[in-house]
């Protein structure tokens, strides 16, 4: 015999309701579903180097340009800069 629990909390959370959604999907369509979000992730976290690198290298520029508008004894340690 089997027994039910009936509660008045009624309330799903969306996350819970996603996942359910998803876990009945076929295998197929939960590996498609992963390999794209690990693509999403790998192209954001891409786009974060490029950003970082443009930032550090757009820094070195001008600190540069400020160093020789002061005289070249003033320039930076490039080892620092990246």
């Amino acid at each position: 015999m089997s027994t039910t629990i009936v509660s008045d909390n009624n309330r799903v959370s969306p996350l819970d309701a996603l996942w359910s959604l998803f876990i009945s999907q076929p295998k197929s369509v939960r590996c498609a579903f992963a390999k794209r979000l690990l693509s999403q992730e790998t192209s954001v976290y891409a786009e974060l180097q490029r950003a970082a690198v443009g930032n550090s290298f757009k820094k070195a520029l001008k600190e540069l340009d400020e160093a020789e508008k002061s005289g070249l004894e003033n320039l930076p340690d490039a080892t620092t800069l990246f």
